[in-house]
């Protein structure tokens, strides 16, 4: 009795164990800042990448390209030719390290950014905002949780 009694302790013991590790919640990201420059006139995009700088902890930039408008991503750079007072977009990605995720708002985006959900803490200077929203995958190919922004400059 007392071998059974004590075999049943010890799996009570490794259950409870395991608990932390499957109850474990990600520290969320609230707020982020980064800057972007607008491209110089008489250049194009095949020359000149899009010019972020990311100024937050527990994240970094995963991706940047150029778009062709504001409501459409490429995953390559499309072939744009810079001219002066015109507003160019770009889309930005970045990567909460591990442990981290973006805060979501609650409010899901639909269409092309179906499954995103909106991200409210970000602040960008030398361009405008048009879209900030995050998503956390977990494949086979790709994990982790990313936030989306596209930026006119």
């Amino acid at each position: 009795m007392k071998k059974k009694l004590i075999c049943t302790l010890i799996a009570v013991l490794m259950l409870t164990s395991l608990i932390p590790f499957g109850a474990y919640a990600a520290e969320q990201i609230d707020s982020v800042e980064l800057s972007v420059k607008p491209p110089r006139s008489g250049t194009n995009s095949d020359d000149v990448a899009p010019d972020v700088t990311l100024d937050s902890e527990h994240c970094s930039i995963y991706g940047t390209n150029w778009l062709y408008g504001p409501n459409i991503y490429t995953s390559g750079d499309p072939y744009l030719e810079f001219a002066a007072g015109n507003t160019y977009y770009i889309l930005v990605t970045l990567k909460a390290d591990d442990g981290y995720e973006f805060e979501k708002s609650g409010r899901t985006a639909t269409g092309i950014d179906e499954g995103f959900d909106f991200f409210d803490g970000c602040t960008v200077s030398g361009g405008d905002l048009v879209f900030s929203a995050s998503r956390t995958f977990n494949t086979d190919y790709i994990s982790g949780d990313f936030l989306r922004l596209k930026i006119g400059v």
